[in-house]
């Protein structure tokens, strides 16, 4: 009996680690989506940053 009660618990415990996230980003989508976006442009903008850098340090 225990072991039927132990694999019912490992399938919950799975399929809720597998669904939390899931649902988060789900619910989050456009927040997560738009945070991602301007984080790119972060880095773009820094290493465009850089290579303005590097160009003026050469001249």
């Amino acid at each position: 009996m225990y072991v039927y009660e132990t694999i019912l618990v490992a399938g919950l415990a799975l399929v809720a680690s597998l669904a939390i996230p899931y649902a988060a980003s789900w619910l989050n989508m456009g927040k997560h989506t738009s945070h991602y976006r301007s984080r790119r442009r972060l880095i773009r903008g820094s290493m465009t940053q850089r290579r303005r850098d590097k160009e003026e340090a050469e001249s």
